[in-house]
């Protein structure tokens, strides 16, 4: 059986041998100052989340937001970037008409150790084809970097069954139920994405609607990013 947890894991490291840059800390996150240094372009022996989304981007420049993310311990700072969010938005904009439930925000948290967290990476994913242009060349490259990664078969098979699927947002939500576990989707997605180009900004859109998460909470999401990224 996959482990949802342990596949978010290895997608989001790199190689610590990898670069200096790149050396993390006892409890695999590095410091915010690493955050803002390139990734080594020196061969890695794991197959990461750059690898992955490198080739669904045909190569472009993926800036410090998405290695921000990697670098500041995936799960933890989705988590992180999600409830800031979330209590920001509680305290200047909360209202008896808002949709989203403030009372157990931070008392439950969202399974990290369950499905949620593969449901995040598909998010990951499923952002990353947000323009639809992913040809038969780029996905020859990606299935290559995957069959020369060393990673497990039953994590090879998913990422390719992924990345073959078409986008299906009604799916991606499906079982996303609590008001934390719909922003810590977005922000995963939002996190994988440049919002300025038309395509990606259409397909976020469309998620929040399909979350039912109100349009005010967007501009708290990108603050806390903004500040997870300092």
């Amino acid at each position: 059986m996959i482990d949802p947890k342990q596949i978010f894991s290895d997608l989001l490291k790199f190689d610590n041998t990898a670069s200096p840059d790149n050396t993390a800390s006892p409890d695999n996150t590095a410091s915010k100052d690493s955050a803002n240094k390139p990734a080594s372009s020196a061969p890695s022996s794991t197959f990461s989340v750059v690898d992955l989304l490198g080739g669904l981007f045909g190569g472009n420049e993926k800036g410090n937001i998405l290695e921000g993310l990697i670098k500041g311990g995936g799960l933890a700072a989705i988590a992180s970037v999600a409830f800031n969010a979330l209590k920001n938005f509680e305290k200047h904009d909360a209202n008896a008409n808002s949709k989203v439930d403030m009372t157990e925000i931070g008392q439950t948290g969202a399974d990290h150790n369950g499905d949620f967290a593969l449901t995040l990476v598909r998010a990951m994913i499923t952002a990353a084809k947000a323009d639809g242009h992913v040809d038969d060349k780029e996905r020859e490259l990606i299935q290559n970097k995957i069959a020369s990664s060393g990673i497990d078969q039953k994590t090879a098979s998913f990422l390719m069954d992924e990345l073959n699927k078409p986008v299906d947002l009604d799916n991606l939500v499906s079982n996303v139920n609590t008001d934390e576990q719909k922003t810590e989707l977005y922000v995963a997605s939002r996190m994988t994405l440049d919002p300025d180009k038309p395509d990606n900004r259409q397909y976020l859109d469309n998620l929040m609607d399909k979350l039912g998460l109100p349009k005010d909470l967007e501009q708290h999401i990108e603050q806390a990013i903004v500040s997870f990224l300092r």
